[in-house]
């Protein structure tokens, strides 16, 4: 699974200088070749026959209800002049490989989506999700064939991150941490990434070891119930900390804890009309159209190759079940 506002921000940043005029318009087309690359890299490390997952995001309505800060301070770049190509017909023109596959719902972020995948996988599955955020680590279960993969290097591929390697090594400043304890630690600490406040000057130590602790944000609220007659020191003082800031703590949670409250949709071929290869050439990406129509096995020279046409070459030989998934109706797990 792919998180895919992740890729497409990176690749945005990272291939900027990748432009194309179409009709006297210049578009912005260093995320094409980012989002191509990855699925690339997919395939060589995991095998052709991997199925892959673009997680789309929607509009996260229940966490920029409790703050409208929530995400809300990213990092812009100046695209003067540029036109940039939706998340959406780039990827779903990625949709003519049998591997790829987009989910969505409207009202739920990646995050959320692949929350969701992962916690309906079948026994016999294994997920690994591709994603720098660290709010992801909550995650990986590796009992339960759920992995992360954020570091990737020529020499070594990719890094899968099970619990002892996020708890021996980490990410940025999750190390010492468990998977489990994740949300937690960033209830208290926040999340500056997504404008998610923290109780301000909090030892990261001390944090990480409540929340090693308590877990989950009723294990919190039961050790803070207990301060006072715990003996004093750091941890008592922390706790302190957070009773006088419970309130804070609380709202942090409900953003950082990935809880999905909505069944995604899966999105393929065949739900879009307009996707063709023709449409790589159109905005100036000649090595992935003619890329892709080697590993189609469709002449370049042809250039309108309409999606249906192209699907039936390959169409079931992804290995893809058909799992069924609602339109977006509200589900709430607790009911």
């Amino acid at each position: 699974m792919v998180d895919l506002s992740w890729l497409y921000y990176r690749s945005k940043f990272a291939f900027n200088n990748l432009t194309w005029t179409v009709d006297g318009v210049t578009y912005g087309t260093g995320t094409v070749y980012g989002i191509y690359d990855a699925l690339m890299i997919i395939m060589e490390t995991f095998g052709m026959d991997v199925e892959i997952i673009l997680a789309m995001d929607g509009q996260p309505r229940r966490n920029q209800a409790v703050s409208g800060a929530y995400k809300s301070g990213r990092e812009s770049m100046d695209t003067t002049g540029l036109v940039e190509l939706s998340r959406w017909d780039i990827a779903k023109h990625f949709c003519l490989l049998p591997q790829v596959r987009l989910a969505y719902h409207k009202w739920m972020e990646a995050d959320e989506t692949m929350g969701f995948i992962a916690k309906m996988k079948k026994p016999n599955e294994k997920i690994i999700i591709f994603s720098g955020d660290g709010d992801m680590r909550q995650l990986i279960d590796s009992t339960e064939n759920v992995f992360c993969a954020s570091e990737y290097s020529k020499s070594t591929g990719y890094i899968l991150e099970d619990e002892i390697h996020l708890f021996n090594q980490g990410i940025k400043d999750l190390s010492g941490l468990e998977p489990g304890s994740v949300a937690l630690h960033l209830a208290i600490c926040g999340d500056s990434s997504d404008g998610v406040p923290g109780i301000s000057r909090f030892l990261r130590a001390v944090s990480k070891e409540i929340a090693n602790k308590a877990r989950t944000l009723d294990g919190l609220k039961e050790m803070v119930s207990g301060v006072d007659t715990m003996e004093d020191g750091k941890l008592k003082k922390g706790l302190l900390r957070i009773r006088e800031e419970m309130r804070m703590v609380e709202d942090n949670w409900s953003m950082v804890n990935i809880d999905p409250m909505y069944i995604p949709k899966y999105y393929d071929l065949r739900d879009f009309e307009d996707v063709n290869l023709e449409w790589f050439d159109k905005y100036g990406c000649q090595k992935i159209y003619t890329d892709l129509c080697a590993l189609l096995g469709v002449s370049s020279n042809a250039k309108e190759v309409e999606g249906d046409s192209v699907g039936v070459a390959f169409k079931g030989s992804g290995g893809l079940d058909n799992r069924i998934f609602s339109d977006g109706n509200e589900f709430n797990f607790e009911e």
